[in-house]
């Protein structure tokens, strides 16, 4: 399992420099394209910043690993030769289920810091005070990508399994044209209200960390139930 885990590593490291320009430029165009729409006040517009970059950077780091790490099995032949060690197929897909949230949650930590950073100098800049996003709100919107993240590959991953990333990859597009949705304004609009409408829904909760926890539990529960079909599928497969 950890020799599993260090080569996806050394994988994800080996691209990782090809990662943050495409990032940035599409954050950017996020950010400044509805800058003009949100409320001088500090903490709007740190806020503005912070979400535009989480969510852009959640998705394009996270869902570009996941074709990479696919990827390389088949293009530099790995998967063949990870095939002959001495490990079973059910660890294989341990290992790669576990490699996957290990990085939504390394990619997690450092989006939220740099969206910090620059949602506090952005509103420094624009309004001369220093402003942040709420931490509560930003722990559901990290958490809503969670969600989003483990069920579309509870629903995906499997096929890969089953069919590889050559053949599959015609179902996989659809994560980078979402990150081309939030240069458009009713999706800009979406996003800047998804705060407010948060709140209403954990009104009813009574508690934001209570709606996000059950959030979290279904979205496992498909991620864990996709890891047993995997186990079956990668089982029966003929290479």
């Amino acid at each position: 399992m950890k020799a599993l885990l260090f080569s996806d590593w050394c994988t994800l490291k080996g691209v990782a420099r090809n990662y943050p320009a495409p990032a940035l430029v599409i954050a950017a165009v996020a950010t400044f394209a509805g800058i003009q729409d949100v409320e001088p006040v500090a903490s709007a517009i740190a806020m503005h910043v912070h979400s535009s970059i989480v969510s852009v950077g959640l998705m394009m780091f996270s869902f570009m690993g996941f074709f990479t790490l696919f990827g390389n099995d088949e293009r530099e032949g790995w998967e063949a030769v990870r095939l002959s060690l001495p490990v079973t197929r059910r660890t294989v897909v341990h290992a790669r289920y576990l490699a996957l949230l290990i990085l939504f949650g390394m990619v997690a930590v450092v989006v939220n810091l740099v969206g910090l950073v620059m949602g506090a100098i952005t509103a420094l800049v624009l309004n001369g005070q220093v402003g942040f996003m709420p931490f509560s709100e930003g722990v559901l919107l990290t958490g809503i990508f969670c969600m989003v993240y483990l069920v579309y590959l509870g629903l995906t991953t499997p096929v890969v399994f089953k069919m590889g990333i050559s053949k599959a990859r015609i179902y996989f597009s659809l994560p980078f044209m979402l990150c081309l949705l939030f240069t458009f304004e009713p999706v800009k609009d979406a996003m800047q209200q998804l705060p407010v409408s948060l709140g209403q829904i954990s009104a009813i909760f009574g508690s934001p960390l209570l709606l996000l926890a059950l959030g979290l539990a279904v979205a496992a529960a498909i991620y864990g139930a996709s890891m047993l079909v995997s186990e079956r599928i990668y089982a029966a497969r003929d290479f």
